[in-house]
C-alpha cells in the first residue's frame, strides 16, 4: 500500500486527521506494508506510529509548497510508484497507490484506490475557494476515470457519487472511526482532568458548543442567530466556536457583530484533540448544524462523550447517528431554536438519545475502517 500522505497539514483537522489514522492503523498491520509518501520537511510526526521498519517505510521526497506538491502527487508520485517496481518487481502485484484525498495520477501501470469525501465541491462551488473547486473538480473526474476502487466515508457520499458520476469502478464504504480512548463518556477521574484542561481558556459557565472549521457550509450565523434567542432567556449559557479560521469568515464575524448577546460568543480556535475531548464532554449541548458533509466525525465524537446533540436531518450526520441526536432541517431557524431548547432543558429523552449515542459509538473504529479499505485494496487488484 503506497499511501499519498503530502497534503496532511501541521494541525490536521477533517481529511487531514482521516489521513493519518489511516496510516496509524494500516503500520500497525502485521500482514500489510505500508509506503508512507510525505513532504520533504514532514518526518517527525509519522516516526512514532511507523514502528516496523521491515514493512512499514517513509517516503519523504515530495515539495514542501503547496503548488509543487500538488504537481508532484498527481504527476510525479506514478513515477515513485514505478521506482519501487524497479526496486522490488515482485510488488507489481499487489502494491495500491491509495490517494485519500480525491488526487490520483492519472496513469495506468499501477492500481489506484481514491477516496471521495463529499461532492459539495460539485454541487455547493460557492462553499469554496474557487481554485479548491477548480482543482479536485478536476481531481474527482480523473478518479472516477482512472481509480480501480473508490471509497466514500458514509453511504450518503457514495448515493451522491455515485448518482452524479456513476462510475464503472466499485464504491466501497468506509466509515470513519473514533479514538474512544479519547472520546468517551466522563467519569470522576476524567472530570478532574477536563477541568484542568479547559481552566486556561477560562471555560466555566454553561455553554453550547460547535467543534469544526468556521466555514461557509457549517451553517455557523444560523447557530448564532439561534444562540442568541435562547441567550436571552438563559443568561449563563454561552456559545464556543471551536476550530480553525476557514474561508469567508466575514460571514461569521458579521452575525457574531450582530448579536445582543455577541459577549458570550467566543471562538477558540484550534483546539487540540485532548481540548475537543474535554469541550465536549462537559457541553450543555453539542450543535453541529452543517448543510452538509462527508461524514461529520465531530457530531460523531460528541456523541461518543455523551453530548447532547443536535445536528442535520438528511445528511451524512444523521445516517451516522440515527436517533442519538435531535435532527433538524437544513437552515430551519425556528426548529433549530426548539431542538437545541430540548437538548439543553434535558429529561428523559434528552438522556435516551445520548445513552445510545454512546452505544452507537463503538461501531466507529479505525480498525473496522482500515478493513473496507482493504476491500478497496483487494478490488483494485482484481480480488
Amino acid at each position: 500500500m503506497l499511501l499519498n500522505a503530502t497534503g496532511v497539514p501541521e494541525n490536521p483537522a477533517g481529511a487531514g486527521r482521516y489521513i493519518y489514522e489511516l496510516a496509524r492503523v494500516a503500520a500497525a498491520k502485521p500482514d500489510l506494508s505500508l509506503l508512507l509518501c510525505t513532504r520533504r520537511n514532514d518526518i517527525r510526526r509519522w516516526l512514532g506510529i511507523l514502528q516496523d521498519a521491515k514493512h512499514n517505510r517513509i517516503i519523504p521526497v515530495a515539495p514542501s509548497s503547496r503548488p509543487a506538491r500538488m504537481f508532484y502527487e498527481e504527476f510525479l508520485l506514478q513515477r515513485l510508484a514505478g521506482s519501487i517496481f524497479a526496486d522490488n518487481p515482485r510488488l507489481s502485484r499487489n502494491l495500491v497507490l491509495h490517494g485519500p484525498h480525491y488526487v490520483i495520477p492519472p496513469f495506468r501501470s499501477i492500481a489506484k484506490v481514491a477516496t471521495i469525501h463529499d461532492l459539495t465541491l460539485v454541487e455547493h462551488r460557492e462553499w469554496h475557494e474557487p481554485s479548491k473547486v477548480l482543482y479536485f473538480t478536476h481531481a474527482i473526474k480523473q478518479a472516477v476515470a482512472h481509480a480501480q476502487a473508490l471509497v466514500c466515508p458514509s453511504e450518503y457520499t457514495a448515493r451522491k457519487l455515485s448518482d452524479i458520476f456513476n462510475p464503472k469502478c466499485p464504491i466501497v464504504v468506509a466509515r470513519h472511526g473514533i479514538d474512544l480512548g479519547l472520546f468517551c463518556p466522563s467519569s470522576p477521574d476524567i472530570a478532574v482532568e477536563d477541568k484542568e484542561l479547559l481552566e486556561s481558556p477560562g471555560i466555566s459557565r454553561r455553554y453550547i458548543l460547535h467543534v469544526g472549521t468556521l466555514e461557509p457550509r457549517k451553517n455557523i450565523p444560523l447557530l448564532i442567530k439561534a444562540f442568541d434567542v435562547i441567550a436571552e432567556r438563559d443568561k449563563e449559557i454561552s456559545l464556543l466556536l471551536a476550530g480553525g479560521n476557514g474561508w469567508r469568515m466575514g460571514g461569521i464575524d458579521k452575525a457574531i457583530g450582530a448579536a445582543k448577546n455577541a459577549q458570550r460568543i467566543k471562538k477558540l480556535g484550534y483546539v487540540s484533540d485532548r481540548q475537543v475531548a474535554a469541550l465536549l464532554r462537559r457541553a450543555a449541548a453539542v450543535c453541529y448544524p452543517s448543510a452538509e458533509e462527508g461524514f461529520g466525525l465531530p457530531a460523531a465524537e460528541a456523541m461518543a462523550c455523551g453530548a447532547p446533540l443536535v445536528t442535520t436531518e438528511d445528511s451524512a450526520m444523521a445516517e451516522m447517528v440515527g436517533k442519538a441526536a435531535l435532527l433538524v432541517p437544513v437552515g430551519s431557524f425556528g426548529l433549530l431554536v426548539e431542538a437545541l431548547q430540548v437538548a439543553l432543558a434535558g429529561g428523559r429523552e434528552t438522556e435516551s438519545r445520548r445513552l445510545l449515542g454512546i452505544e452507537m459509538s463503538y461501531n466507529f473504529t479505525w480498525e473496522k475502517s482500515l478493513k473496507n479499505h482493504l476491500k478497496a485494496y483487494e478490488l483494485a487488484l482484481g480480488g
